[in-house]
């Protein structure tokens, strides 16, 4: 009899055991699904934290290069401004009515920038003046002011022409690594010989050719 209680006793500890054992292994994989989960959830905040991070550098570099840009445009706004310092209308907006380019250009922070060889400019009135002189001036450099061209004959307008500029513009060489670039620029102006010879001279034009 006490042999069988024993056996009984036993049979009844080994099913509480097993079912506390039942119960941990059940807790723990709950637990082990949570944590999954977790870290499931954390890797996808971290991806999308390291998109925000990519987006933000991108936003940060082009503000950068924008403010760069804009800081450059106002620089040279301002050089070409500087050019026409002693004119008596220095506008910018004022040189269409002073002169026509007959080529290739576009503008671009105040500055007419070349675009070809060929360079045609046209002095606008002046119809009853003897003689028009073509000046041209290198910005930041001692080299005096140099008569290109003299204009003696009214009948097709007052006209500069060449059809290779960059013999007296030099043209823009952009730095590549580990050189410096080199970007002269001019302004153009003309001193117009009048009727009664008394001598005018017009604004001058910042151009450059890139």
């Amino acid at each position: 009899m006490k042999r069988y209680l024993i056996v009984i006793i036993c049979i009844v500890m080994s099913m509480l055991i097993l079912g506390c054992a039942n119960k941990s292994i059940e807790s723990f994989k709950e637990e082990r699904y949570y944590l999954a989960n977790k870290i499931f959830q954390l890797e996808e905040e971290l991806s999308q934290k390291k998109d925000e991070i990519i987006d933000l550098k991108e936003l940060n570099s082009r503000i950068t290069k924008e403010k760069k840009e804009l800081e450059d445009s106002l620089i040279m706004s301002k050089f070409s401004s500087y050019s026409r310092l002693n004119d008596k209308n220095m506008a910018f907006e004022n040189l269409p009515n002073v002169y026509k380019i007959n080529s290739k250009y576009k503008i671009k922070d105040d500055w007419y920038i070349l675009e070809e060889e060929f360079f045609q400019l046209e002095v606008i009135g002046y119809e009853t003046a003897k003689k028009v002189e073509f000046f041209l001036t290198r910005m930041e450099s001692d080299q005096e002011e140099l008569l290109i061209f003299v204009d003696n004959d009214p009948s097709d307008g007052w006209i500069y022409t060449n059809d290779r500029i960059s013999e007296v513009i030099d043209r823009h060489i952009k730095a590549s690594s580990g050189s410096i670039s080199y970007e002269p620029y001019f302004i153009l102006y003309t001193e117009v010989t009048l009727e009664n010879y008394g001598t005018i001279q017009t604004t001058k034009l910042p151009v450059y050719y890139n």
